[in-house]
This record gives structure tokens, sequence and C-alpha cells, in this order.
């Protein structure tokens, strides 16, 4: 599992290894912010703001 911050409000995500794929969005836990991975080695999470 990898984990990474997420840039709106700095909470820890954690990521199974077989979920991270490059442009993959997510929703932040804490506070449900649009993500997306844009980095997988390290693992780093941007704001996802395109419909």
């Amino acid at each position: 599992m990898a984990t990474a911050k997420c840039p709106v409000c700095g909470a820890d995500i954690s990521v199974e290894e077989e979920d991270i794929v490059l442009f993959k969005r997510m929703r932040c836990p804490k506070c449900d912010a649009r993500l997306e991975i844009i980095n997988d080695f390290p693992l780093r999470l941007g704001r996802f703001d395109r419909e």
C-alpha cells in the first residue's frame, strides 16, 4: 500500500498498489476533493477540476 497527501486538505490517502494507475480519479475521504494520480512513483495526487 502506498500513501500520498491530498493537495487540498493535506490528509494522508492510502492506495492499494494494484490501484495505482496514472490519471486514475478518486475522492479524498476527508474533504471529498476530486483527485487524480499524477505520479505513480512516488505516489502523488493532483486536484482534478475538469468535467
